[in-house]
C-alpha cells in the first residue's frame, strides 16, 4: 500500500468512520483486502484520547510489555535449591507434544525439584508465515492460554516465567499479557515475571532470566557469550538462564554459570527452512549455597528425541 492509497483511505474514513470495506475500497480505488486491514486498525484505536492517529500507532506497534527488567527477591529456606528449567515449550504447536510434557511433570516430581523456571515461549502464538495456522492445535491467543494453564498445572511444584517473543504476538496484536494472563488463572501456581529478561533472588544468589529476540549463530556459545560479555559488572548475575534460540549449552563466562535450555517443542518447519536444528529437553539444576554465594552447582539435561 502506497502513501497514496493510504491518504485517499485516510480522507473517505475522515468523512465516514462507520464506512464499511467495500464502500471504502470502492471510494478510495483500493481492495477489499486493503481495506480491511485498514479500518481493523483504525477501529482498534481509542479516538478520544487527544492524541493523532500517528501518535496512536507508535504507540500500539510498541506495546511489547514493561521495558524495566523486573527483580523478585525471596528468602529460601536451607542452604540447597533444586529448580527445573525449562523453556519454548510453544503450547498450542503440534509439536508440543503432550507425552514429553507429562514425562517431564513425572520427572520434576521424582527428582523433589522445589520449583521451575521458564524461559519464555510459553505459547506458540500466531504469527503470519505462510501456513503457520496449520501448525497449530491451538488457534488464538485465549484457546493457547488455557492450554498452557492445562499443561503447566501438571507440575508438582509453582512455576516462574517470562514473555518470549512468541508470546508477545499477544502485546503487539491486542496488547494481552500472555503471561500475565497465565498467572491470573493459575494464583500461587505460576508466576509473571515480566516480558524478555528478569532477575530471581534466592537467598544470595542472583538467577537470570533471558529469552530475547535475536537469532541463533553458528557456534552455540556465541550468542549466551556475548550477553554476558555485554553485562556491567554489577549486574552480573551468579546463574543466567536462556531461552529463544532451542538450543542446549552449559558453560561460564565472566564467573556466571550459564545453561541454556533447548525446547519442548520439535523442529517446525520454519526452524527447518532456516536449517536451525532443535535441542529438545530440559534441565534439573541443584545448587548449594553460602555466605560468597554459589558453593557447589550440579546439573542434568534430560534430552528427548524425535
Amino acid at each position: 500500500m502506497d502513501k497514496t492509497e493510504q491518504e485517499r483511505m485516510q480522507a473517505v474514513f475522515d468523512q465516514n468512520p462507520k464506512i464499511g470495506r467495500y464502500q471504502l475500497a470502492h471510494l478510495a480505488g483500493t481492495t477489499e483486502n486493503i481495506a480491511r486491514g485498514f479500518l481493523g486498525k483504525q477501529r482498534s484505536m481509542p479516538m478520544d484520547t487527544g492524541l493523532t492517529r500517528e501518535e496512536l500507532r507508535l504507540i500500539r506497534s510498541s506495546m511489547r510489555g514493561a521495558s524495566q527488567i523486573e527483580h523478585k527477591a525471596y528468602t529460601w529456606s536451607g542452604e540447597r535449591i533444586k529448580f527445573a528449567h525449562i523453556t519454548d515449550t510453544h503450547f498450542g504447536h503440534k509439536l508440543s507434544r503432550l507425552d514429553w510434557w507429562q514425562k517431564v511433570c513425572d520427572l520434576i516430581a521424582k527428582e523433589g525439584c522445589q520449583l521451575v523456571f521458564h524461559t519464555g515461549d510459553i505459547t506458540e502464538g500466531m504469527n503470519k508465515r505462510d501456513g503457520h495456522v496449520y501448525e497449530l492445535e491451538a488457534i488464538g491467543a485465549t484457546n493457547q492460554v488455557q492450554l498452557a494453564v492445562d499443561r503447566l498445572s501438571l507440575l508438582p511444584c509453582p512455576c516462574y516465567g517470562i514473555n518470549g517473543n512468541h508470546d508477545l504476538w499477544g502485546y503487539k496484536t491486542i496488547g494481552h499479557d500472555v503471561a500475565q494472563a497465565i498467572a491470573d488463572k493459575m494464583p500461587g501456581r505460576f508466576f509473571n515475571l515480566g516480558v524478555q529478561e528478569a532477575d530471581f533472588q534466592i537467598n544470595n544468589i542472583i538467577i537470570k532470566l533471558w529469552h530475547g529476540e535475536d537469532g541463533a549463530s553458528y557456534a552455540t556459545s556465541y550468542r549466551t557469550q556475548k550477553f554476558v560479555e555485554g553485562l556491567s559488572g554489577g549486574e552480573k548475575p551468579h546463574i543466567l538462564l536462556v531461552g529463544h534460540d532451542h538450543k542446549e549449552i552449559a558453560h561460564t563466562v565472566r564467573n556466571v554459570r550459564v545453561f541454556g535450555g533447548g525446547t519442548l517443542c520439535g523442529q517446525t518447519r520454519w526452524m527447518r527452512d532456516k536449517k536451525l536444528s532443535a535441542h529438545c529437553g530440559f534441565r534439573i539444576i541443584e545448587v548449594w549455597t553460602n555466605d560468597l554465594g554459589i558453593e557447589r552447582i550440579r546439573e542434568e539435561w534430560i534430552p528427548f528425541y524425535v
